[in-house]
């Protein structure tokens, strides 16, 4: 069984242009497959988010089926072969699995995600300290909230960190968002939504250095619909953004954020153009105004998927997620370099008929990892291309 998560007044000047001229697609970036070995008596495995403190030193996280029931999976590699971190859960929790990774060093890593305990779903962090010791907790939700997870990590250093969700107040499903003023110590708060929003989510979160400038991603419900949803901080202030959707389009979401410096953001997800699901990224060189690009599709190819990003600047971008090929879903690599959008189909495992991407993460622009499952037909097995 695959594991199926979710993905789908202010006044500010929101400016939509359809821009970025596409290319299609080229011989691609030479990929390393790697099979990483899931733990004694496991079966399935899934992973979605990769980071590394340094180009040799990296972790990887996400879930997998023991035989009873969905655990977290942590995985390490000093430069050689990924090796699986025990993750113990909390005591009386049933099942858990892990979204995002990030760190300030290689001796302050967090990993979060979401859990139960015999009870409703809840947030869960896992705080990785020198020697690869974890420390597992639950941080608590707002008053009245009874329900919740964890979907997005990011910090400028060890005390100020930030995570993003979602929590359940009863009534409808909102944003959370979490911020760390001593490590392992965390304020939240649910953002008020922008005008006509009833619900919404976020995926991910980045900033640029230690000024608080943080951007967090998903979607809210406005009426029946998906649509982008964007929360900007600058200084102590967090502000929503809807940013319009394309003319055309009846549904959008955002799963991932990258912000390399203080003056650029870009955002990825996908939308609707009637009942097309296509990629839909965005690009803000101030937070105010959003650039829609404009992204080549294989031929043939449809309900595409984008769910990470990651550049080393900010004309050298890799967004990752997956597509259907006409026969099954399989990965999908676009790359931005500065003036383009470049897609690329990177070929499965040997015997593997199905794949997708979740998450990516370079230490440079010669050095990326990319992390998913492959389906062999029987299960699905933890994927990372390099």
């Amino acid at each position: 069984m695959k594991r199926i998560f979710h993905l789908f007044s202010l006044t500010i000047l929101l400016t939509l242009m359809v821009a970025t001229p596409a290319m299609a697609s080229s011989s691609g970036p030479a990929l390393t497959k790697v099979s990483p070995p899931l733990p004694s008596g496991w079966n399935q495995g899934y992973l979605y988010g990769v980071w590394g403190s340094n180009a040799t030193n990296l972790y990887s996280v996400g879930d997998g089926y023991n035989g009873k029931t969905y655990m977290p999976l942590i995985y390490h590699s000093a430069g050689g072969a990924w090796k699986v971190i025990s993750s113990t859960m909390p005591s009386g929790w049933t099942y858990g699995w892990l979204r995002s990774i990030w760190g300030s060093s290689s001796s302050n890593i967090l990993a979060v995600g979401t859990g139960e305990q015999g009870g409703p779903d809840l947030p869960l962090i896992y705080h990785l300290i020198t020697g690869n010791v974890l420390k597992v907790s639950s941080p608590a939700m707002p008053s009245g909230f009874t329900t919740g997870g964890l979907y997005g990590v990011w910090g400028s250093r060890a005390n100020n960190e930030y995570v993003v969700g979602y929590g359940y107040n009863g009534t409808a499903e909102l944003p959370l968002i979490y911020q760390s003023t001593v490590i392992g110590g965390w304020n939240v708060f649910s953002p008020a939504m922008p005008s006509g929003f009833t619900a919404g989510t976020l995926n991910s979160v980045w900033g640029s250095g230690d000024s608080g400038n943080v951007y967090a991603v998903g979607y809210g419900w406005n009426a029946i619909l998906p649509i982008p949803l964007v929360y900007h901080k600058y200084g102590s202030v967090w502000k929503a953004i809807a940013p319009p959707l394309p003319t055309g389009w009846t549904a959008g979401w955002l799963n991932g954020v990258y912000v390399p410096s203080a003056g650029y953001v870009v955002a990825v997800g996908s939308g609707y153009i009637g009942t097309a699901q296509v990629p839909l990224v965005y690009h803000s060189n101030n937070g105010s105004i959003w650039t829609v690009s404009s992204l080549p599709i294989p031929s043939g190819w449809s309900d595409i998927f984008l769910r990470g990003i990651w550049g080393s600047d900010a004309s050298n971008e890799y967004a990752v997620g997956s597509g259907y090929n006409g026969t099954t879903y399989m990965p999908l690599l676009y790359h931005y370099n500065g003036t383009a959008w470049t897609f690329f189909t990177p070929a499965v495992r040997s015997g593997e008929n199905e794949g997708e991407l979740w998450g990516v993460w370079g230490s440079s622009a010669a050095n990326v990892y990319m992390v998913g499952e492959g389906d062999n037909g029987t299960t699905w097995l933890p994927l990372i291309y390099h």
